[in-house]
């Protein structure tokens, strides 16, 4: 049995009232995003990467291999990244994998061989990843996990996303607008530790009501799956009251195939991000009730943070611990917070640190 020890409270709004659902036990776990953001891929295998910054006074060097330029959380994140590596006074390599792991392997072989000073990286696959850390161990470069950590290999720090909590919020949520009844279906991407982390803290939730019923599962995380995946659901049920998606990209394309079936006032989509195009749809009141927001900036200022501390011989980030089990690297998570009709005029977006905000309608 794993148990976490938070540090910290996560969701700001956490202590001012007890939650509706309680749970006995609190399990360890892409920062799956938006819509097609900006493409900047590395290109075929063994390509070069595809952004380095040069600077003649630069400290030193710091890769950043990136999982895909496609979700618009994760071009977020790479942003926040490249600046935050400048403040420091270092220059980086960026390596696009578009989330093919051969491509990841490649791109860390890269880095390796341009000896860079620590690897920031998030991983396309949790356990395929696992041989490129080992050889940048091998090589004496210190790696920082963010948003999906690795299953293996030695890793100075992992800096992740709140996202057990995450799954819970939208848990909590399905539960109380379909008032303890209904009929669901999940769109998932559990190959990842960070996916898999949101739909457990899902299921941990969901499982205390016999009357919600899951009629479908399966795996997506782009809108293209996501619209694909959802219109299939659609055809094989008329019956429908929700749909969980593991991110906003996987929602937003559900959202399209329920527009087109003209199901969008038969049913409400729940997601994970806090994707801009998803809180506009939530703003115009419609079937994308909501997302439950990550902070793509504070999490890419942290991980640099870490890596920068492994360089120059820094402490590691730490606010939770594992109970049961040692941990085999410290562990930092960041914030998340509910988005939804009731509070999304207060929300500012991604580039901000988690407001001070009110407990949302389902505590009350």
């Amino acid at each position: 049995m794993l148990i976490r020890k938070r540090l910290r409270t996560f969701v700001r709004f956490s202590c001012t009232k007890p939650r509706v659902v309680y749970l006995g036990l609190l399990c360890l776990l892409i920062s799956p995003g938006c819509e097609h953001g900006k493409r900047d891929s590395a290109g075929e295998r063994g390509a070069p990467p595809a952004e380095t910054q040069r600077s003649e006074n630069a400290k030193g060097r710091i890769g950043l291999l990136w999982n895909t330029l496609q979700i618009q959380a994760c071009v977020a994140q790479l942003e926040a990244a490249q600046s935050r590596v400048s403040e420091h006074g270092y220059e980086f390599i960026v390596y696009d994998a578009n989330l093919d792991i051969a491509k990841q392997l490649d791109g860390m072989e890269n880095m390796i061989q341009q000896k860079v000073d620590a690897i920031v990286v998030i991983p396309v696959d949790s356990r395929g990843i696992i041989s490129a850390i080992k050889k940048a161990n091998f090589a004496g470069i210190p790696v920082v996990t963010q948003d999906v950590n690795a299953e293996g290999g030695e890793v100075y720090n992992y800096i992740g996303t709140d996202n057990y909590r995450a799954g819970e919020l939208t848990g909590e949520y399905l539960v109380w607008r379909l008032k303890g009844r209904g009929k669901i279906v999940l769109l998932h991407y559990n190959r990842v530790s960070s996916a898999y982390e949101r739909w457990n803290g899902l299921m941990n939730v969901i499982k205390h009501y016999t009357h919600i019923e899951i009629l479908a599962s399966q795996e997506a995380m782009t809108i293209e799956l996501g619209m694909d995946i959802m219109s299939h659901f659609l055809q094989a049920h008329s019956d429908l009251d929700a749909v969980w998606a593991v991110n906003d990209p996987s929602g937003l394309g559900a959202l399209r195939a329920v527009k087109a079936a003209g199901r969008d006032r038969d049913l409400f989509i729940v997601a994970i991000d806090g994707d801009p195009e998803a809180v506009k749809e939530i703003k115009s009141g419609g079937a994308y009730a909501m997302t439950v927001a990550q902070f793509p900036v504070e999490l890419s200022n942290n991980a640099v943070d870490a890596a920068v501390a492994a360089i120059e011989g820094g402490k590691a980030l730490e606010n939770v611990q594992i109970i049961g089990r040692p941990s085999p690297m410290p562990h930092y998570y960041t914030p998340v917070l509910p988005i939804t009709i009731e509070n999304v005029d207060q929300y500012l977006g991604w580039n901000h640190p988690a407001p001070e905000m009110p407990p949302p309608p389902w505590w009350k």
